[in-house]
């Protein structure tokens, strides 16, 4: 007698025919019945994620999910990017329908994006186009198994504009691989010795990397202790009237166990000729909160 995996989507109303049933929200998320809509017309933070509980003897979960985005490139100097931060959280305990105060033990981003595109992909994420749907990607990737997990999509309105940003989602499926008793026990043995090899190869690439490293360090160190480098320190004594700077925008970053996003901002100065600056420039920029108040504590100059 023999035992077959099987594929059970452990997600209700993934592809929205009923609205956000089934789904908990933060602000307003709009269910048009094909699709969940994320944007500014439902507030500066909104959330959409659903938790559910993993079968006994799964195997393996794979998360796949169709996204669309038109987020806005406008951001002015002090802002954050309207943005949509994907992400799944894992534990032994119901997360909780309050996404502040959610329960997990472990939290992991799939991928962040603004309107530069998709990127910080989770380990192992694929995305292909989605057939017949302009605009739309389709994304795979696997998830630790842990007896409840959560997928979460969040938008946030970075530059406190209405109107200027939209994000969708559909067709949620997450499938957990499921091997009956007791082909899950006959699987075992051939599953330790797959992740003894794996941890063999991964430990023997680790100290390649390592000494690679290492030497790349040590040539920077060659070159950051030059007499040129050395003197490119030393502080330009230069009339404001004589700097120009350009600031730019890094993506913002969301950290997704304490939940603090960042924002970076580079500060290029070049004198009247447009050389480069080097020394220490001081900036005063004033920064706002996605709400649009201004922000007096949390602002870090490096």
């Amino acid at each position: 007698m023999t035992w077959s995996a099987q594929a059970v989507n452990l997600v209700v109303n993934g592809s929205f025919p009923s609205g956000v049933t089934g789904w908990e929200t933060i602000g307003i998320v709009s269910g048009t019945g094909q699709s969940a809509v994320l944007s500014d017309q439902g507030g500066s933070r909104v959330v959409l994620f659903q938790t559910v509980e993993t079968p006994a003897n799964t195997v393996s979960l794979r998360l796949s999910f169709d996204f669309f985005q038109a987020l806005s490139p406008l951001a002015v100097l002090g802002q954050t990017p309207d943005s949509v931060f994907i992400s799944s959280f894992h534990g032994t305990s119901p997360f909780g329908p309050e996404f502040g105060t959610g329960v997990y033990d472990e939290a992991q981003g799939l991928l962040d994006t603004d309107f530069r595109g998709p990127a910080n992909f989770a380990s192992g994420m694929t995305s292909e186009a989605v057939p017949g749907r302009p605009g739309w990607t389709r994304f795979h990737v696997p998830l630790p198994v842990a007896r409840f997990t959560t997928v979460a999509f969040e938008f946030i309105d970075g530059n406190a504009v209405t109107g200027d940003s939209t994000s969708a989602v559909d067709d949620v499926v997450l499938d957990a691989i499921i091997i009956p008793e007791p082909g899950a026990a006959m699987l075992l043995p051939a599953a330790a010795l797959a992740a003894l090899m794996r941890r063999r190869r991964t430990t023997a690439k680790s100290v390649r990397m390592s000494r690679a490293h290492w030497l790349w360090m040590a040539a920077l160190g060659l070159v950051l202790t030059s007499p040129s480098a050395q003197a490119q320190q030393q502080p330009s004594r230069l009339e404001s009237s004589q700097v120009r700077a350009t600031a730019t925008s890094e993506r913002s970053t969301l950290n997704r166990t304490s939940g603090v996003l960042t924002s970076v901002v580079n500060l290029d100065a070049t004198n009247i000729s447009g050389r480069r600056i080097d020394g220490p420039v001081l900036a005063l920029i004033g920064f706002t909160a996605p709400d649009g108040s201004p922000l007096t504590s949390g602002v870090t100059v490096a």
